[in-house]
């Protein structure tokens, strides 16, 4: 059974998660803090990481720069799941290995569950939609390239 570690400080977003992925066949670990959360991929290892940017204690970019720099858990799947929609924040995870970047806001369940499907080897590269932040800006710039013009 594939492991994966659940981390969030709210509950009400980790725990529905771990209860839908568990209902799904995979074995779930959840963590409330960065601390927890690091402490728990040191010791069990998990197949799979889904982590918020916004918890206390130890925030996700410090967890992800901890788990990239630790020999047994650097190559482990990380999916960020959180609330900060910053290009920036997306950039600067994807320098650390993360291609999977969803904004609490714009998920549905189904898509997680086709990444973590997909990170985990049971799923197609076909089946797992990209990326597709779009700003205030970008959505400005899009809609007059597609105005018509007169």
């Amino acid at each position: 059974m594939r492991t994966i570690l659940m981390v969030d400080n709210q509950a009400i977003c980790r725990e529905p998660l771990a209860a839908v992925l568990r209902a799904e066949g995979y074995h779930t670990l959840e963590a409330g803090d960065g601390v927890a959360a690091l402490r728990l991929a040191r010791d069990e290892r998990p197949d799979l990481i889904i982590l918020d940017i916004l918890i206390p204690e130890m925030d996700g970019m410090a967890v992800l720069r901890a788990v990239r720099a630790d020999p047994h858990l650097r190559l482990t799947p990380i999916i960020v799941l959180s609330a900060v929609r910053s290009k920036q924040q997306i950039l600067d995870v994807a320098r650390y290995g993360v291609r999977h970047y969803l904004l609490k806001s714009a998920f549905s369940l189904e898509e997680l569950l086709q990444r973590v499907r997909y990170c985990l080897g049971e799923g197609s590269p076909a089946t797992v939609p990209t990326v597709n932040v779009v700003t205030p800006a970008a959505n400005s710039e899009a809609a007059s390239a597609a105005a018509p013009r007169s």
